[in-house]
């Protein structure tokens, strides 16, 4: 477990002890076609570091989900589930896979344990998190600011008042 954990990102600054530490924590778990491995609104209880398969994230819209970004790991293990180690928030979004998916699920409850133990590795983890958090939201930032241009290039009537609204409840 701890030489899939290292060929994730999240983990690769951390000594061998420290890694030791979240594999003593953490299980293996797999998932099935369609399955969803965290659901948006609900209470963030884990992360995965996928070692393989292919996720979608969807979001609530109405009428139903819309697929925002797919996901496969491959060489290298991916991480979702990461913002809810963090927040006390429900989980922003809807993880489903796509095909069988293989994963380590890392409890928010030990790694909250090793935040309040003062642990170095969840400290260099909770780093790694909120790098990840503010990449994001820099890019959202981005596609914001880009589709006030497509909209204000079409001339849509609703310009200001989506300019508006973008500008005094977007916060970040």
């Amino acid at each position: 477990m701890e030489r899939d954990l290292r060929k994730a990102e999240f983990f690769e600054s951390l000594t061998d002890d420290e890694l030791a530490e979240f594999a003593e924590g953490a299980e293996r778990v797999s998932f099935g076609v369609g399955e969803a491995m965290i659901r948006e609104g609900r209470e963030p209880e884990c992360m995965f570091v996928v070692t393989y398969g292919r996720m979608q994230v969807c979001k609530k819209v109405p009428g139903g989900e819309k697929v925002i970004a797919r996901i496969e790991a491959g060489e290298k293990p991916t991480v979702v589930g990461e913002r809810g180690m963090l927040a006390k928030s429900g989980a922003s979004a809807t993880v489903r896979t796509r095909g069988r998916v293989e994963a380590i699920k890392v409890r928010r409850e030990t790694f909250r344990r090793m935040i309040h133990d003062e642990r170095p590795a969840a400290f260099k983890v909770s780093y790694r998190i909120s790098r990840t958090i503010a990449e994001r939201l820099t890019r959202l930032d981005e596609e914001v600011v880009e589709m006030i241009r497509d909209v204000e290039r079409k001339g849509s009537p609703d310009v200001e008042a989506f300019r508006d609204r973008l500008t005094t409840e977007w916060t970040i």
